[in-house]
């Protein structure tokens, strides 16, 4: 079990949440292409029930959410993503990022080093302070904040 599968919040919402943080982080007044950085941008439809696909009119290019981010080939959630920069910003060890994200440990690694590389970070650590997680008590912290 993560520290993310709880009864309160479903997995669902829980992506929706850290899909609209991602989209606000990257975009805070508008949305701008990544190929062409046009703001003449529509949007065509929603996919996977959380992300946004865009159309430059500009340069004709389709793009999403996750387009140019770490995330953007990543077979991991955004909310493992999150779990893990959670547990990044907590000072845990990959193993126990590995352990609680349910990743191998290579995985593991290789989303830290992605992590701590990314601008992102403190983006994704704060949709857990949002919902009011508390896995650090699950952890053995008194708290982290």
């Amino acid at each position: 079990m993560t520290l993310f599968e709880r009864k309160d919040v479903a997995s669902k919402d829980l992506e929706a949440l850290c899909a609209q943080r991602l989209r606000r982080a990257r975009w805070p007044e508008q949305v701008k292409c990544p190929h062409c950085h046009s703001d003449e941008v529509t949007d065509i439809r929603q996919y996977m029930d959380v992300f946004q696909r865009y159309l430059c009119l500009a340069c004709g290019r389709t793009f999403n959410d996750k387009t140019g981010t770490i995330f953007e080939n990543s077979k991991i959630s955004l909310s493992a993503w999150a779990e893990a920069a959670y547990l990044l910003t907590a000072d845990q060890p990959v193993t126990v990022i590995a352990e609680n994200v349910g990743v191998s440990y290579p995985t593991a690694l290789r989303m830290v080093r992605e992590l701590r590389k990314s601008s992102l970070l403190h983006t994704l650590e704060e949709v857990v302070r949002e919902k009011r997680f508390r896995p650090w008590k699950r952890l053995g912290f008194e708290s982290v904040e």
